[in-house]
């Protein structure tokens, strides 16, 4: 009997021990694991501080859209590189004559001196109009016939077509019209309704 009890109590004993080492194996590779840190969603590179993209990148889109070859498409970063240079020149020159426009307004000027400089700062934005208008036609220049025909259809779909549409910049401060003076009110008419019994057809 006392060999018994012995090895019933020998028994327990093991058993608890499994018991107890079985419960700290599994805490162990419970805190072992390793914690999954939340992701942090990346945004491209592209959509931070492109707004160069957005403002060029619907018209962008449409060269790119053509499936430029890699001459093609090294032709019109050298044409775009040589027209960048004139374009911000030009733009400087445009913000220095509408800062004097300002300045001369608010010492009271008088009428003829707002306009004369009105009238330059006109000549500029129409410079750069050209600029941009050869710039294009020189890409055009170096497409096939097929991908010229391309992206004419391409901008038909957009509405770009006499400035509408999707194709025009609304955040353009250079509106060629916007500035001209208006026109006289006295001026003398170029036609003339024919006098009462005449022939005129």
């Amino acid at each position: 009997m006392k060999n018994l009890s012995l090895s019933l109590m020998i028994g327990g004993v093991l058993g608890m021990s499994l018991i107890t080492s079985g419960c700290a194996t599994s805490r162990a590779a419970t805190n072992a694991q390793p914690v999954m840190q939340p992701q942090a969603h990346h945004q491209p590179a592209k959509m931070h501080g492109d707004k160069h993209g957005k403002h060029d990148g619907k018209r962008g889109k449409m060269w790119q859209d053509l499936n430029l070859t890699a001459a093609q498409q090294a032709q019109f970063d050298q044409i775009k590189a040589r027209y960048d240079v004139a374009r911000k020149q030009l733009k400087a020159t445009i913000a220095q004559q509408e800062a004097t426009i300002a300045q001369q307004k608010q010492a009271g000027a008088n009428t003829a001196t707002l306009l004369a400089l009105h009238q330059q700062r006109q000549n500029s934005v129409e410079q750069m109009m050209a600029l941009k208008k050869q710039q294009r036609q020189q890409m055009l220049s170096v497409l096939t016939p097929e991908q010229q025909l391309k992206f004419y259809e391409q901008q038909g779909k957009r509405g770009w077509q006499d400035g509408k549409g999707k194709g025009k910049d609304k955040h353009n401060q250079h509106r060629p019209m916007r500035d001209m003076p208006p026109a006289p009110t006295n001026t003398t008419t170029l036609w003339q309704a024919p006098a009462q019994g005449s022939n005129t057809v």
